[in-house]
């Protein structure tokens, strides 16, 4: 349930699942520029579960790809449309694009000033459609350094607006282990989560880590950007998506979705706000107190009729703030988390 937007092309990896264009091939010139950066997101997402190379952090996700630039042009908003009529609500779709604001943002002369794609305004229409359609929408900050709450971007990443929200969740990027913001991620209050982005990511592609069988076998050891921690939140979005489907037959709004990933998290430290960094502990416990019954039996055998909520999902950490019961639920022969509260 994944589909990753203007990834542009991908090399023919034996570490990949079957993957395709459902809008066509990307163009010549897309493909020579950009092949790495799509294999490296890949990697990242879904490279094989086997014996050797990289394995992707939701490698049995199903996975299609929509390139922004065909041999008609470079049209974002219809590569956003054609995955948004892919699969279903609940599905993710992971937008690996930035754009150029109109004006210095960042206090350089670089003209270096990425942001968002959604600052296009027919890409963030075609995001809006596909949120209200019920696809989870996840795309990259940009790698400008730029302040979003700026007065020159009229308000179109204010929060506190709902007239301007395209309901997608922004990343930003942060150093890998102090969780400050990377020196060249966009920022603001619109960002709503961060990854690991500083230059230290494993994946496929660029060869700088092994390169000795050929360009189909390329690792690297320095993927970056928000292009790289984008796909570290996307398959956050996909493992909770997935669970919530497994487990309860429910699926999450986008908003919802964007919700836990923002409140529930690990802190941010220093630089401008990129939000906290996924953590599915926080965010599965709140996932389980979603769909929540209350159950009786006597649980640890004393003798004494016990109470317990009960939640239908087996989850492997099992660290809880109320008391948990250690063996399995005997309550009508469910499985589950049984969160102890009175005997």
């Amino acid at each position: 349930m994944l589909n990753l937007v203007g990834i542009l092309s991908i090399k023919t990896y034996r570490k990949f699942p079957a993957t395709f264009f459902v809008n066509g091939a990307p163009s010549a010139d897309a493909y020579n520029r950009w092949r790495d950066h799509g294999t490296a997101v890949i990697g990242i997402l879904s490279s094989d579960n086997n014996s050797y190379g990289t394995t992707g952090m939701v490698y049995d996700a199903d996975v299609k790809l929509s390139t922004h630039s065909p041999d008609s042009g470079y049209n974002p908003a219809a590569a956003i449309i054609a995955a948004a009529n892919q699969y279903w609500k609940g599905s993710v779709i992971l937008l690996e694009m930035q754009t150029y604001a109109d004006f210095d943002c960042n206090g350089s002369d670089t003209e270096e000033w990425l942001v968002p794609i959604e600052w296009d305004a027919s890409a963030k229409a075609a995001i809006k459609t596909a949120t209200a359609n019920g696809r989870i929408v996840v795309q990259a900050a940009g790698n400008g350094n730029c302040d979003l709450d700026l007065a020159g971007f009229k308000g179109e990443f204010n929060p506190n607006d709902t007239s301007k929200d395209s309901g997608a969740i922004i990343v930003g990027a942060g150093d890998k282990l102090t969780r400050n913001k990377a020196i060249f991620s966009t920022y603001g209050s619109r960002v709503d989560t961060h990854s690991e982005g500083d230059f230290q990511i494993y994946t496929t592609g660029y060869g700088g880590r092994y390169n000795a069988e050929g360009e189909n076998l390329w690792y690297t050891s320095s993927f970056a950007g928000t292009s790289g921690a984008s796909p570290i939140v996307t398959s956050a979005a996909v493992s909770l998506s997935s669970m919530l489907w497994e487990y309860h037959g429910s699926i999450w709004d986008p908003k919802e979705m964007r919700a836990i990933l923002r409140r529930e998290g690990t802190p941010q430290q220093q630089g401008g706000h990129i939000g906290p960094r996924p953590d599915l502990r926080k965010q599965v416990e709140s996932m389980v107190n979603r769909h929540l019954q209350m159950q009786s039996a006597d649980f640890d055998g004393d003798g004494k009729t016990d109470y317990a909520i009960f939640s239908a999902i087996e989850w492997p950490f099992g660290i809880f703030t109320m008391q948990q019961v250690q063996r399995n639920p005997i309550a009508g022969g469910k499985k589950g988390i049984y969160r102890h509260l009175q005997t």
